[in-house]
């Protein structure tokens, strides 16, 4: 039996040619227009933008070029049958996923500082996640940081506020998810997140590109790369 495949796109998009910006405005639908013509900065323009981009060019890498997709609440059909989205953006990236289950994924700056560490694992992080984190005395913020990413992504994929799912136990794993964490170009870490019991491995295919080439493979004009890998996971506790 053919494992499922969760499929994910991750853009990095530092600049963006006017014109490949102007290109992908114009693959915006009227109620995406409108949303993106009611953003107040650049900066949220551009990630609402590239975002919406993006899954256009995930359904176009899997096959599913004629889903029917509505971001909140986040599914989609395709040939009536039902997909589900997930988006995650932070420092000029963008991740998007798509999966035949509901799930959540996160992406974060590997290398950022987090202030609040200390604050947050105090209040929320169970005993074994702190043990995790603090057992060596380098390293403290990127072993945070996969929690952390965890914990977002099982917000969005059980419909929880981030306060609630900051509480879940990722380590011991009680409720057995499907936990995993991979990085993209050596810059970000992203978390997964499937709440589902019915299968122990699955395969996450992994697309990357920039936004320049993000454009170029949407248009079809053979200016764009994409690089892929295929990562195995398999339900298991840290």
């Amino acid at each position: 039996m053919d494992k499922p495949v969760l499929h994910f796109l991750c853009i990095h998009y530092t600049t963006i040619s006017p014109q490949n910006r102007e290109y992908l405005f114009s693959l915006l639908s009227y109620t995406e227009n409108h949303q993106y013509n009611a953003l107040q900065s650049d900066s949220k323009k551009a990630e609402f933008l590239v975002s919406r981009c993006a899954l256009k060019a995930l359904a176009k890498l899997t096959g599913f070029e004629t889903l029917h997709y509505n971001i909140t609440p986040q599914k989609a059909l395709h040939n009536k049958q039902p997909l589900y989205i997930s988006l995650s953006h932070t420092h000029n990236a963008v991740a998007v996923s798509l999966f035949n289950t509901p799930h959540g994924i996160d992406i974060e700056p590997y290398t950022r500082h987090v202030a609040y560490r200390n604050a947050i694992l105090q209040r929320y992080f169970a005993p074994s996640e702190q043990q995790y984190i603090n057992h060596l005395p380098w390293g403290k913020t990127k072993r945070f940081l996969h929690l952390w990413t965890l914990k977002e992504a099982i917000a969005k994929s059980q419909e929880l506020s981030l306060t609630h799912a900051l509480g879940y136990d990722t380590v011991t794993n009680p409720n057995e998810l499907l936990l995993a964490n991979f990085f993209v170009w050596k810059e970000y870490i992203c978390g997964i997140a499937i709440g589902d019991s019915y299968c122990e491995k699955i395969l996450i295919r992994q697309y990357t590109m920039d936004g320049n080439e993000l454009a170029g493979f949407l248009c079809g004009c053979g200016r764009y790369r994409i690089r892929t890998s295929d990562l195995l996971h398999v339900r298991q506790a840290l």
